[in-house]
């Protein structure tokens, strides 16, 4: 690659390599913006016709909630409209990490560092002295939550990215075409494929040795 062309070039590799031991991320830089790029042509509503709105766009009006991401209505006039909606329960069950964090929870459980986190006193005091307790107790236990939270959580947290921008997709599907809520057809074997990689799952957790923890003198 000539020097012209790496002068043409908006993002560039930043020498930066970062990995969990499962995934790996590959850091980019790019140039700000300038004020001749970030000028467009602005068009707002008043610029466009009753007819061409109804021609080349789709009024919605959407209204988030406390429960609900979002809640769309489509279209106009006095006939009956479509409503689309997604809740935070359904994000949440997309992205599939109240399954993980269930599982490591009971992880920690049987471990034994559920009861050495509860047992920690708080950081959120104005005392030296309760804040200089919980500073001991993070170090004399700092070796058993690192043999805890080790590489191996690298697959849970590659995992959780994964699930978020599946879900995120999912939303935007949802909110734009009505995705798979609200288009059957593209509900293919979902009860199938649910079976098929709880199996996976299962055959994977069977197969991870249980960790060991040192604890320290408290």
């Amino acid at each position: 690659m000539d020097e012209l062309t790496c002068k043409n070039q908006k993002i560039a590799f930043a020498n930066k390599v970062t990995t969990d031991g499962y995934a790996i991320n590959f850091l980019f830089a790019r140039k700000k913006a300038t004020d001749k790029e970030v000028q467009s042509i602005q068009l707002e509503l008043q610029d466009f016709t009753a007819s061409e709105i109804h021609e080349y766009f789709q009024p919605v009006a959407v209204d988030p909630g406390r429960n609900q991401i979002f809640t769309a209505c489509y279209g106009s006039g006095q006939t009956e409209h479509q409503i689309r909606r997604m809740s935070t329960t359904e994000y949440y069950s997309m992205t599939g990490s109240n399954q993980r964090n269930k599982a490591l929870q009971k992880e920690k459980k049987d471990s034994g560092l559920a009861t050495i986190e509860e047992s920690r006193p708080s950081p959120k005091t104005a005392s030296l002295l309760q804040y200089g307790k919980y500073v001991q107790d993070i170090l004399e236990q700092m070796e058993t939550v690192f043999s805890f939270y080790s590489y191996r959580r690298g697959e849970v947290r590659f995992k959780n990215y994964q699930g978020k921008q599946r879900a995120q997709e999912e939303l935007a599907c949802a909110f734009l075409d009505g995705g798979k809520k609200y288009n059957a057809k593209k509900r293919k074997l979902t009860r199938k494929n649910r079976r098929r990689r709880k199996k996976r799952r299962d055959k994977r957790q069977a197969a991870i040795p249980a960790p060991t923890l040192a604890t320290g003198p408290r």
